[in-house]
């Protein structure tokens, strides 16, 4: 509550949140990237854009480690990280589709893991390619729920980009018809 409307009180104490709230379980580090999100200013009421956090900034790497450590445990609600997760970064980071690319290929290679030889050669000796992993399952249940969840962020990301580019071209257009208009009044 104090966050949403002092932003500054979350990007002061930007280093306390990420060590003590990442550091605790899953639902401790869901919180802190809610919280984390209402530290960002609303877009509407606020003219200046938020400060955006670099890929290596160590919220981006706590974060990572904390979705991979936690990605075989079947008794946490990693799905809700996941979730929040994938919005903080959305909120807070230059570029968050390189920072989710990476994540999502690690927990690819963590769910679908590369096995010996070629391809080919395996489907030729008939290999059987069901896997030995007794977590197939929720891995592939939790990796298609980051998916889901980056691809609904990415659309709401790209629509707010647009819109602000959308806004910023009609300013111009404004701005340059006002200086027109008076060239016409003053020549």
């Amino acid at each position: 509550m104090v966050a949403s409307e002092d932003h500054t009180l979350v990007t002061q104490n930007m280093t306390l949140l990420v060590t003590a709230g990442f550091n605790g379980d899953c639902q401790l580090a869901k919180n802190t990237c809610i919280l984390l999100q209402q530290g960002v200013p609303d877009r509407k009421k606020s003219e200046e854009e938020p400060e955006r956090l670099e890929e290596s900034h160590r919220l981006v790497s706590t974060l990572s480690d904390k979705l991979l450590s936690t990605f075989d445990d079947p008794a946490v609600d990693w799905v809700g990280l996941a979730n929040e997760a994938v919005k903080t970064i959305f909120c807070l980071c230059e570029v968050p589709d390189s920072i989710l690319r990476d994540l999502v290929n690690k927990l690819l290679t963590r769910t679908f893991p590369p096995r010996q030889g070629d391809l080919l050669d395996n489907m030729e000796e008939g290999v059987d390619e069901t896997p030995n992993n007794p977590l197939a399952g929720l891995h592939i249940y939790r990796l298609l729920s980051i998916l889901g969840q980056t691809a609904l962020s990415t659309l709401v990301y790209l629509d707010t980009c647009l819109l602000d580019e959308l806004k910023r071209r009609a300013g111009v257009r404004a701005q340059m018809e006002e200086e027109k208009r008076e060239q016409r009044l003053t020549g």
